[in-house]
């Protein structure tokens, strides 16, 4: 069974998951919901998300969503496996500064960018005005913890 990416296949969240599907070298489909009204729907926070977000990966029955646990999943089933290409060593100490990096990405990166992105792009799409102090903050954060 070819594995099966639920998300957009634009979305940052998804991308992550594309790149290391295609890293590994695995084959896989992606599933867009027909719509975001979808994600709210009871079937699918009973079966797909509970809190109706994506991306979701199915592999051969086995789902699990939230993109650095499907990461880490694809990993270490996958790693080696078809490329050999390495991700996460095997190595403890080089295995740790790995998940340091996610760590970093995670709480010092993604947050303030995805700030600035809701206002910059989200607000837009929903027909309102970017609140700038939030991007201006947002970039500020970036900017310091970027240095």
């Amino acid at each position: 069974m070819t594995i099966q990416l639920y998300g957009f296949s634009t979305y940052a969240q998804s991308l992550a998951i594309i790149y290391v599907l295609k890293e590994l070298g695995l084959s896989y489909e992606v599933i867009q919901p027909a719509s975001l009204e979808e994600m709210k729907s009871p079937e699918y926070l009973a079966t797909k998300h509970p809190f109706g977000k994506m991306p979701i990966l199915n592999d051969d029955g086995f789902q699990i969503y939230e993109t650095r646990a499907i990461v880490r999943y694809l990993v270490h089933k996958y790693q080696g496996t078809k490329t050999s290409t390495v991700l996460i060593p095997s190595d403890v100490q080089k295995a740790a500064l790995v998940e340091q990096f996610i760590s970093v990405e995670a709480n010092y990166y993604n947050q303030p960018l995805a700030k600035m992105l809701t206002q910059l792009i989200l607000a837009k799409k929903l027909g309102n005005e970017p609140d700038l102090k939030i991007v201006n903050e947002a970039r500020e954060e970036l900017d310091k913890n970027l240095d």
